[in-house]
This record gives C-alpha cells, structure tokens and sequence, in this order.
C-alpha cells in the first residue's frame, strides 16, 4: 500500500454527528489533541462543527467545500457518527430513513470536495462499517476520495478517541500516513489493524473488479451483442448467418477493446483530465486489475 501520493493537505474538517447523550468523542479530539496542534502548525487551519440533524449535516459539508474552493485548502474530513450498512446516522438506538446519511447522499459531497483538492482528500470516518462507502462507488464517477479510514468491526468509542490522539500526534510530527496508521491501531502489522486504509486505487479496482464480473464475462458480452445486433437489425430481416456473423464481430470487438476502455474509465476517475500531475500519481493497470481479480476469489 503506498501512502505517499497524499501530501498536500492543511485543514482539518471535523464533524461530530451524534446525539447529546453520547460521548462527546469529536469535540474532546479535537480540544485535546487536533486544535493545539493546529495551534503550532504553520498554514492549518483546523474547524470542528456538530451538526444536529441530517440537513445540518448537508448544509455543514456545503460549506466546507465553499471554505476550501476559497481558501484551496486541502482536506482531511473527520466524521464521528454512528454508522451501519447503509450510512451514518447521530443515534445507534434511533436509525430512521429520514435520520440516516446514506452512503449514496454523502458520496456527491466527497466527489466534489475531492475534486477542488485536486484528488487529496483524505476522509475518516469514525463510524461502524466507514468503508462501506466502496459499495456505492460506480465506474463512471469521479474518485470520491484519495483516501479513507474506518473500521471494519465495531469499536469502543474510548478506543476511537485514544486511537486517534496518537493518529494525528504522529501525523502532524513526521507526516508519515503509515507511521500515523500504526500507532492508531497500536501494531505495525496490518493484519492486526481494526481501523483500515483504502487508497483510491482500491476504490478505482474494486469498481473495475465488479464491472468486469458483471458486464464483461462472455455471456454478457454475447448479450450485450445480441441486443445492439437485434437493435441494428430492426426491419431489416438479416439473414441468420449474417446476423451470427455480425454478432460473433461484435463479440470480438467488445472483448478486444476492454484495456482501451479501461484507460478512458481511469483517465476520468483519477481526474488525470483536469489535474496533469495524476498521470505520475496514478499508474494502475489494466494488469493490475486483473490480477485484483484473481486475489479476491475471482
């Protein structure tokens, strides 16, 4: 995992999305640990807010990326929420469809926020199940982060804020992301680690992984040219020879253009057409995922 490609940020977003009774786990990180560190770092700017509902949170996210288009800041954005399988929520006990952030609704934020840094956010997301934002991550989109963190089990609300202390500690001293991860999970061995990084590389070959099963095997490739052969053929009573002919073509062509296709998906999702730097940041290929396919039970 290479934690290098993220260099640029200087600002420190927290939102503490959670109800009265809770601990106050967002609000005591910040006063003890990211607000006097932000104190002595030159050029960072550091906020904290606690928004009370789900479109005061909406409302919250839309001004941070107004501060950060205006002030090109780059972002680390630290959620403290409850989360589950379908988003984030302020209460555990409470989880209405009218009070969860859907993982869906909160993606756009991100896109765009990642957008004006240019590719560099990083998100954490203090929260129960914070990585399932990799279910609603399509091909066509634009990365929604450069990074996140989160866990992948339920963790004790003392362990997040003690954690986390040591996190940004180590962060804000070497600027080193591994060195900063470990002492989060307390263990330089990743397989220990209840809080996990996934890089937008993950994102970008988890999308492709799923694209490829889905739309790409050979018989959707075969639907797929049956449908555009039928829909070219309409009126025209094709001879059943041709049209197999035609279909067998088409097959070929589908097959033989997918690394073609590949390079335009990840010019579009690296944002390599507005940020030129991003060609070197983000090498990934067409290889690559292929062999991410293999490695996960493909």
């Amino acid at each position: 995992m290479d934690y290098t490609k993220y260099n640029n940020f200087s600002s420190v977003y927290v939102i503490e999305f959670l109800k009265d009774r809770n601990l106050r786990t967002g609000r005591d990180l910040y006063e003890s640990c990211i607000l006097p560190l932000g104190q002595i770092k030159e050029n960072l700017y550091t906020n904290l807010t606690q928004p009370k509902s789900k479109s005061e949170f909406f409302d919250i996210l839309s001004k941070i990326v107004d501060d950060c288009r205006a002030n090109s800041r780059g972002p680390i954005l630290h959620i403290e929420a409850h989360g589950n399988d379908d988003g984030i929520a302020n209460d555990i006990l409470v989880q209405t469809a009218d009070q969860i952030i859907s993982w869906s609704e909160l993606k756009p934020f991100l896109c765009h926020l990642n957008e004006i840094s240019g590719l560099n956010l990083l998100v954490i997301m203090a929260a129960c199940n914070g990585l399932n934002l990799t279910k609603v991550v399509q091909l066509t989109d634009r990365a929604p982060v450069w990074g996140i963190i989160g866990p992948e089990v339920n963790i004790e609300a003392g362990e997040i804020l003690e954690g986390f202390k040591e996190f940004y500690k180590e962060l804000f001293e070497s600027y080193d992301g591994r060195k900063a991860l470990n002492m989060l999970n307390k263990s330089p061995d990743v397989s220990d680690w209840h809080f996990k990084f996934l890089n937008s590389e993950f994102f970008f070959m988890y999308v492709y992984k799923n694209y490829l099963e889905t739309l790409c095997t050979e018989d959707a490739l075969l639907k797929r040219a049956q449908n555009i052969v039928k829909e070219v053929g309409a009126g025209r009573h094709l001879d059943q020879n041709v049209e197999s002919q035609m279909i067998e073509d088409l097959c070929n062509l589908l097959s033989s253009t997918q690394e073609e296709y590949f390079e335009r998906h990840k010019k579009h999702f690296f944002m390599m057409d507005m940020f030129d730097d991003n060609y070197q940041r983000f090498q990934i290929t067409f290889d690559q995922c292929k062999k991410f396919m293999q490695g996960n039970g493909s």
